[in-house]
């Protein structure tokens, strides 16, 4: 066989092979169910769309246009109004998603912190849905998975609570990751509003 037509007809099996691969992608993303805001939380939908992403084996840079086909209503608007570039990345999507439904380290931690037992729900129930807020918390705020580690973010949080406003609303902004990274910001700002003060005595 002629090298030119046996390439061609090489070229053309892949090509036909990866219209395949796309036609089944396809069916398996219309066959999973699409995000209802009425009965879904997004968290949950999007840990399942992961999981259920990665047993289908769909590479992670396709992920963010799978997703985006299953949304709709307010989900839907989030994928609209971002960049394209940031449309076609997962991770950036994702957290798009978490923000417009208060799905944040703060929100988590709101979340745990007001928690009340519903009237239909058991113990079980409840301490549950505390432990998933308090998990999805430690994930969001990166910290490590050991006893320090969640000493140290409990430690901040009752720091950032009985604060002044001003210095909570400063280091919130900043989101240090560590403990001691947070303590050095909040000197630093004490010093300097000191200065200011003093100047201001002194004039």
């Amino acid at each position: 066989m002629d090298p030119d037509l046996k390439q061609i007809a090489m070229e053309k099996r892949v090509v036909l092979v990866l219209l395949l691969v796309h036609l089944v992608r396809q069916k398996q993303v219309q066959s999973y169910p699409h995000f209802d805001e009425s009965k879904d939380n997004i968290d949950s939908y999007v840990r399942r769309f992961e999981r259920y992403a990665s047993l289908q084996e769909w590479p992670e840079t396709d992920w963010a246009i799978y997703l985006s086909a299953l949304l709709k209503g307010k989900a839907l608007e989030v994928y609209s109004r971002l960049p394209e570039e940031e449309a076609r990345t997962y991770s950036k999507l994702k957290a798009a998603l978490l923000r417009k439904y208060e799905l944040t380290v703060e929100g988590f931690r709101r979340r745990f912190y007001s928690a009340r037992r519903e009237k239909e729900e058991t113990a079980t129930q409840f301490v549950c849905r505390l432990e998933g807020y308090l998990d999805r918390w430690i994930q969001l705020a990166e910290i490590g998975q050991s006893f320090g580690g969640l000493r140290d973010l409990i430690v901040r949080e009752q720091f950032l609570s009985i604060s002044e406003e001003k210095l909570t609303l400063y280091l919130r902004e900043r989101n240090p990751k560590e403990l001691d990274e947070m303590v050095q910001l909040a000197d630093m700002q004490c010093c300097d509003l000191e200065t200011k003060v003093s100047c201001l005595e002194c004039t």
